[in-house]
């Protein structure tokens, strides 16, 4: 009976070591106290040691919206989006080069002891920031000559699905040139991906198809989330390391603010992108092309503060 009993506490004891691991080992002391202004320097990288494996991720936006907005150089800012960065299970050290197109945060989070380096190719005008690791580990440059682009080939395969991702990318024949480093040992990435598995042998993207959208997601965000089908992540502004200031958005941005303002009350959704207005409010930013609106305001309203973009007003 002893035995049997001691069979059966075995993957109790063996889940509470792995966590004991993950507490211990995996995860790298979180910054506090910020959001931290980083410089942006040249487009040279530190040599990565001998041991660490050098992977390059490309993306071009985030699939969900960031609650810190980055303050870029657009008059009329861009949604800020964000990524989730996971970092596998593992002890080979990773030397990590993440290039980004838009207004985004990278999310680290796992095994990000694994981390030597991340070295985020960015630019102040489209700015990426990031948060999960130490200042100490990163570094910000640009002018590389890196289009996420020429990163990404993301399809289906057996190692995207073992990494817990729907796809993987795929290798591209020829990788991207690094000045000063070694080829990379592995090169991927996603077009708007909302997860990327960082691992030393490959990089899972999971990607929601069209309309597709994250089961998870709070009521309130359901049927707003076709262009950020990730919903809302929640970034730490105290953890924060960017090229450019960043603050908390009191409005979200795009059509999650859409989303919360319907929610509170102040709009009223009419159709696929016509919204009567029933109170006070800033028009989201962000509200260009297609995900332009019509807001439809009462005779006895203001018009709502802020830039309309692309979106218009229809008076009743």
């Amino acid at each position: 009976m002893r035995h049997i009993l001691l069979f059966a506490a075995l993957p109790a004891l063996a889940w509470g070591a792995w966590l004991g691991i993950e507490h211990s080992v995996a995860a790298a002391p979180a910054e506090t106290g910020g959001p931290f202004l980083a410089e942006i320097g040249p487009c040279t990288f530190p040599q990565p040691s001998e041991e660490a494996a050098l992977v390059l991720a490309g993306y071009y936006n985030g699939a969900a919206i960031s609650t810190v907005r980055l303050e870029a150089d657009n008059p009329q800012e861009e949604a800020t989006t964000a990524v989730d960065v996971r970092i596998a299970p593992g002890f080979k050290p990773l030397y990590l080069v993440v290039a980004g197109a838009r207004n985004s945060v990278l999310r680290v989070g796992g095994w990000t002891s694994r981390i030597e380096r991340l070295v985020v190719v960015t630019q102040k005008s489209y700015p990426v920031g990031v948060t999960g690791v130490p200042r100490s580990k990163l570094s910000f440059v640009e002018d590389c000559a890196l289009p996420p682009a020429a990163l990404y080939r993301s399809q289906p395969t057996l190692a995207g699905w073992l990494l817990g991702s729907r796809r993987a990318a795929q290798e591209t024949p020829e990788p991207p040139h690094l000045p000063g480093l070694r080829a990379p040992d592995v090169v991927g990435g996603g077009y708007d991906p909302a997860v990327l598995t960082i691992s030393a042998d490959a990089i899972g993207a999971k990607i929601y198809a069209t309309h597709d959208q994250d089961s998870r997601l709070p009521e309130w965000q359901r049927r707003y989330a076709d262009f950020e089908p990730a919903g809302i992540y929640d970034i730490d502004p105290g953890s924060l390391v960017a090229p450019v200031p960043a603050t908390r958005y009191e409005q979200l941005p795009g059509w999650m603010g859409l989303a919360q303002l319907v929610r509170d009350g102040k709009l009223e959704r009419m159709g696929s992108d016509n919204f009567r207005v029933r109170g006070l409010f800033r028009v989201p930013a962000g509200l260009f092309g297609s995900q332009a609106v019509t807001f439809v305001v009462p005779h006895d309203q203001p018009d709502p503060a802020g830039d309309l973009a692309h979106s218009k007003i229809y008076r009743e």
